[in-house]
């Protein structure tokens, strides 16, 4: 999949034909749908604390978020025999895993945060802008805005 090419906070416009402010920068994002953090992936490890077999009689490791994850011995696409015995699991107590679950909840409250400092940026550009503030003052304007941002709001 192709990137995206986002403008982030380094560029806001006013619809009001006031101007715009640019640090001249544009920002390359991944789409959304994964979590990026300095251009790199990231995963929410967590370490198995137990194991427990599912309905289809396949091992899940109880991972100590309160998720599980299937642990397959599945050759040839997943090869692990350590699975098989309870010497192989007990072995893997204290490793850790990704919990996809928690990276799925990770991306939600990103893209939730994200797009909060969005519109709270925009909103406070344009408002500054109809108070007769300057170009400079009006960004100062949207990055104070960014402050009064009630991250438990979005979070819960």
């Amino acid at each position: 999949m192709a990137e995206q090419q986002l403008v982030g906070p380094t560029e806001i416009s006013d619809s009001q034909g006031g101007g715009s402010i640019t640090s001249g920068k544009r920002t390359s994002l991944r789409p959304l749908g994964t979590f990026a953090l300095n251009g790199s992936y990231v995963h929410m490890k967590r370490k198995i604390v137990g194991y427990h077999i599912d309905a289809d009689s396949h091992w899940v490791a109880e991972l100590e978020c309160g998720h599980g994850q299937h642990v397959r011995d599945d050759p040839p696409w997943r090869e692990r025999p350590w699975v098989r015995t309870d010497e192989g699991r007990a072995s893997r107590l204290g490793q850790e895993l990704n919990c996809v679950r928690c990276d799925e909840f990770a991306r939600k409250v990103a893209e939730a945060v994200i797009k909060e400092c969005r519109q709270s940026l925009v909103a406070a550009y344009v408002d500054a802008g109809t108070s007769g503030l300057c170009a400079e003052r009006r960004w100062e304007m949207a990055l104070d805005s960014l402050s009064a941002i009630n991250l438990s709001k979005i979070i819960s």
